[in-house]
Formats: structure tokens, sequence, C-alpha cells
């Protein structure tokens, strides 16, 4: 990268890290975080990494970093950027129910290397051809500097002077919810689909109310819904009743916001759950 990119991605950071609907994070080139803002830890913690006295209360509200369970997966994208070369891509990910953007740059020349000297290096020379299919996703280790996201004490993890222009900083990642439609990809930014979905409350729903809630949240009426998925109208209104008692909705408008904060498609009702 050049050291214009380098300035441009400071003044991103400087802009955004106390935005309080953005989670910024800088990652080294061996995939551990260097630093975070404070939304990393309320954005991304799931209800069962909490620690606190009330229920679903985020383990971290504080600059602890990004959670452990959500940086397992986003360092499979730093792995296929480092193999691809590529210096920057969106992906997309359910996370807690909601569809985020993450938004990934590198900051520093990322060339395919077979093997080096990090984990992450490893893990690419191991995977290699995992690596390079366009959803990865790398279950890569938890470093020490990590120790703070899975409920351990460690002095000084997470120092704040960290910016895009600290040599050690190889990733900058900005992540903001979006709700509704995702954009489609164009050749200046490539997407990235995440093959795993965290769907928090939605995860009492089967495969096939997935897919029901998913074309209520286009708007779709029982008898277009039935066409899609081949079902008789009946069924997709049993499904549609069933889904609303798990998710306490009251009626099809409150079936179709949960829908739109998720970004649900047919494909997100087939993904690995975690």
């Amino acid at each position: 990268m050049t050291n214009a990119f380098t300035r441009e991605s400071t003044s991103v950071w400087d802009v955004f890290q106390y935005d309080p609907h953005t989670a910024l994070a800088i990652f080294d080139r061996d995939g551990r975080c260097l630093s975070a803002n404070r939304q990393c830890g309320t954005l991304l913690a799931s209800p069962d990494e909490s620690n606190g006295s009330q229920a679903g209360e985020p383990t971290h509200p504080r600059e602890d970093g990004v959670p452990a369970s959500f940086a397992n997966r986003l360092r499979g994208v730093f792995a296929s950027m480092v193999l691809t070369g590529r210096s920057g891509v969106l992906w997309r990910i359910i996370w807690n129910g909601e569809q985020l953007s993450v938004w990934v740059y590198a900051l520093s020349g990322l060339t395919p290397q077979p093997a080096g000297d990090t984990p992450l290096d490893r893990r690419i020379g191991e995977d290699r051809e995992t690596v390079a299919e366009s959803t990865i996703e790398v279950g890569a280790y938890i470093s020490p500097t990590a120790r703070v996201a899975t409920g351990e004490q460690v002095a000084d993890a997470w120092p704040q002077a960290f910016t895009p222009a600290t040599p050690e900083a190889a990733f900058l990642i900005v992540v903001r919810r979006a709700a509704g439609a995702f954009p489609p990809a164009t050749p200046e930014t490539p997407i990235m689909e995440a093959k795993v979905v965290h769907l928090g409350a939605l995860n009492a729903l089967t495969p096939n109310e997935l897919k029901v809630l998913a074309l209520t949240g286009r708007g779709m009426s029982l008898k277009e819904i039935g066409a899609v998925l081949g079902r008789s109208v009946k069924t997709i209104d049993n499904h549609r009743g069933s889904i609303a008692r798990k998710l306490n909705a009251h009626d099809r408008v409150q079936l179709a916001e949960i829908a739109w904060r998720a970004g649900l498609t047919l494909a997100d009702a087939e993904r690995e759950r975690i």
C-alpha cells in the first residue's frame, strides 16, 4: 500500500473511532488485534458471551478488542486477502441476527506466500486450496493478545496508541449494520459472503421458516411465497404463525422489519449456524 492510502485509513480511524454506529479495529500481519474502539465490544459481542449481571449484557462493553468468536471468522478474510493480493474487500455476515457490512483494508503490501514465520502464513500454507475460495472461513488461532476477548485479564493488552500508520498495522476493519438488500459486487468492490451465520434469536427458526421470513421481508404475500418455495398457502401461513410465536412478533410488519434488519436471503437459511 502507498503512504497515501495509509494516511487515508488513518483519517478514517480518526473520524469514526468515536462513532456510536461504527466498530473499528486494527490487526497486525499475524492476525492479532492491536487496537479497537468501544463499539467492537458492544456491536460484535453476542449474548452468550455475557459475564455481566444482566442477561444479554456484552462481555466487553469497553475497548477490549474484537470478541474472539468474531475474530476467528475475520482472520479467514485476512488469509484470503493475503493469498489473492487483494487490497480491500467488503465482507457480508449476519451476526446476532443483524446483517453487517465489514470493510477490510490492507494497510501494507500483501503478496501470496506459500509459507512464512507467522501463524497466519502457516495457516495459508496448510489450507491454500481452501483459502482460494471466495467464501473462505479459516479457523485461525487465538493469539495471546486476544485472551482479553475470552475473558482473561491481560495488562496493556489493548493499547490505544495504535493507528493505521503504525508499522505493525496490516489490516483495518470498519463494521456497520447494513439492514436490507446488500449492495451488489463490482470490480472495484469485491464482496465476500460468510459461510456461517450467527442468527441470535432467529436461531429458533427452522431453515424453511427462515426462507419464509426472508421472503416476507421482501413484501411478498402468502401466495407469492408459496409459489417461490413450492408450498401451499396454508403451509406458508402455518410457517408464518410459528415464526411469529417464536419471535414474539404481532403482525407481518414486525416480521418484515426483523427480516430487513437481518438482510435475510434464501441462501442464508442453508448456511452453517454458529
